[in-house]
């Protein structure tokens, strides 16, 4: 049997390749010479390795400016024949193809599905979806197109990680909730967390607009850090955004744009996984900076800015650990953070009891595929 998964690989928020290579090691653990291809769903073919300057102003470009446009980026790219670069591959090799997953169904990536439903029924490819994310599809026309394209033959079977009353406006067919494949990450890339270690990661996400309500927050929490003489260190996902902004803050703050401080940006998903396995406990932004924490069995703390982290955080029975950026008590954040663990029954109870969800979640969709 031969598979394809379909996943945003190559993005430099390096969650959604450990969505896909974690999928792919679940696969390659139940199919005979590990017969799984990866395509990259926006039509990228490599990491992104670029070095972030450090006091470097960019030049006004008209180039980079629409590259900051997502939806306007996703428009030409889709106009130039770029998502995803099917013309490379010959479906008809594959028994079936697996959207591994990630919120794929947002407004910026309906170019992207359009371009992948359509080949893929045109050819009448077996589908599955591993539990996809739902994000803003704001207008009618998008809603009508991926519900018309849901209900197709080719459809086989449909699992998401959360907002599964949402996808059940779009389709007739059953929805299935399943945890995303990441839980896995520690497995697929053989990694232990680092018992030894003190350090608290602090996980950056730049957010448009909110700025210096982040810089504020970050200043508060290290405030505590600092008093309670915690050793701790920025962090992201390796978008160069968010490790643009944390360089920011750091400079503001007075402190050196060292590995003390700020870790490297990761590049490759096994970097992101091995990041976060060298922490003790993280605070954080990006939900999968907190998927492969639980892979790990590393306690942590979300700040909540999109309803995928509640979600996730509700499934782990951790609702408790969720808060917003915008709340004033952050010594509450911090105590939590240091009371939080994994210690208990139940917990390893609950974390076996997901982790065989989403093996079963995969294996049935292979079923689809003889």
């Amino acid at each position: 049997m031969k598979i394809l998964v379909i996943g945003e690989f190559y993005s430099s928020n390096l969650g959604d390749a450990v969505i896909c290579e974690s999928t792919s090691y679940i696969l390659s653990k139940k199919i005979k010479n590990n017969n799984v291809d990866i395509l990259d769903f926006s039509g990228r073919e490599e990491f992104s390795t670029q070095k972030i300057e450090l006091n470097k102003v960019d030049k006004f470009s008209l180039k980079k400016l629409i590259k900051k446009n997502i939806y306007l980026n996703s428009i030409i790219m889709y106009i130039k024949g770029q998502y995803p670069k099917f013309n490379n591959i010959n479906l008809e090799d594959y028994d079936g193809v697996i959207l591994a997953g990630g919120q794929l169904f947002l407004w910026y990536f309906f170019c992207p599905l359009i371009v992948s439903f359509r080949a893929l029924h045109r050819k009448n490819i077996k589908t599955t979806l591993n539990s996809v994310g739902y994000g803003k599809l704001d207008n009618y026309f998008s809603r009508k197109f991926i519900s018309k394209y849901l209900n197709k033959d080719n459809i086989k079977y449909i699992s998401v990680r959360d907002h599964k009353k949402e996808f059940e406006k779009l389709t007739r067919k059953e929805i299935f909730v399943s945890p995303d494949s990441a839980i896995f990450s520690a497995d697929c890339y053989g990694v232990d967390k680092d018992t030894n270690s003190h350090q608290i990661g602090l996980g950056i996400m730049y957010i448009e607009g909110k700025r210096e309500i982040l810089k504020e927050y970050w200043k508060n929490v290290i405030e505590i850090l600092n008093r309670e003489n915690k050793e701790w260190s920025f962090f992201v996902n390796g978008a160069e955004k968010d490790y643009e902004f944390a360089i920011e803050i750091l400079e503001e703050l007075g402190f050196p744009v060292t590995d003390k401080y700020l870790k490297d940006r990761p590049v490759y998903p096994i970097d992101l996984v091995n990041l976060i396995s060298s922490f003790e406990r993280i605070m954080s932004f990006r939900l999968h900076s907190h998927i492969i924490s639980y892979s790990l069995r590393i306690p942590t703390i979300a700040l909540s800015w999109d309803n995928k982290v509640n979600s996730f955080f509700n499934m782990i029975d951790k609702s408790d650990n969720v808060f917003n950026y915008t709340d004033k008590d952050i010594e509450k954040m911090v105590k939590k953070l240091f009371e939080s663990s994994y210690d208990n029954a139940s917990d390893d109870d609950l974390y076996f009891n997901l982790r065989e969800q989403c093996l079963q979640n995969l294996y049935s969709q292979i079923e689809f595929f003889k």
